[in-house]
């Protein structure tokens, strides 16, 4: 959630218990009804703002980069809470602050890990290549151009691409990425409903 999303949460949240005191002290049938919606709804305000807060996050996607895994414009839900309980792993689409070498560093980006610590990374006649073995990847719709020499995945990095490899500027640009940049794992896409599906 942004700074302005808190402080409207933080306004709503004070005056709905305002108005709880303010009914808590009659014993109409009316303001107890009111005073019963009242903590209803900051307690579903309080679970959103934890939700949003440490679990989710809303991700819209603004390029064509994961084509066609991700179109322009689809709304994603993004897993904060997932990496608190295991590695990244192969395959995982993960959403992340883009380092300082990328175009709009200050921007979060989103790409398939293909390289865990440790693994050695190539391009070979428009393939990916991990450890010396031809990876399949079903997601992707065409070779990509140009070879990449073997770079080894430094430990507490990952190695990253976007699906439309031709059309994405990732890791064979500027490197592996730091493991402490990754914000979550993208998981689903929930809008356009006629887009809607879990990302694998």
């Amino acid at each position: 959630m942004d700074k302005e999303q808190v402080v409207l949460v933080i306004i709503l949240s004070v005056a709905l218990l305002l108005a709880s005191f303010v009914t808590r002290k009659t014993s109409s049938p009316s303001s107890k009804i009111l005073n019963r919606m009242s903590k209803l709804l900051l307690t579903a305000i309080i679970a959103v703002v934890l939700l949003f807060t440490y679990v989710l996050e809303i991700c819209i996607i603004t390029s064509g980069s994961m084509s066609p895994t991700l179109a322009v414009s689809d709304h994603v839900f993004v897993n904060k809470f997932i990496y608190s309980f295991r590695r990244p792993q192969y395959g995982d689409v993960v959403v992340f602050q883009a380092p300082a070498k990328a175009t709009n560093s200050e921007e979060l980006w989103v790409k398939r890990i293909v390289g865990l610590p440790g693994d050695m990374i190539s391009v070979k006649a428009g393939r990916l290549f991990r450890n010396g073995l031809l990876i399949n990847e079903p997601f992707v719709s065409q070779l990509m151009i140009g070879n990449m020499n073997p770079q080894q995945v430094p430990k507490g990095t990952v190695f990253v691409m976007g699906d439309n490899r031709n059309n994405s500027e990732d890791s064979r640009d500027w490197g592996p990425l730091d493991m402490k940049l990754i914000t979550g794992r993208a998981n689903m896409i929930f809008s356009p409903a006629s887009r809607l599906q879990y990302i694998r």
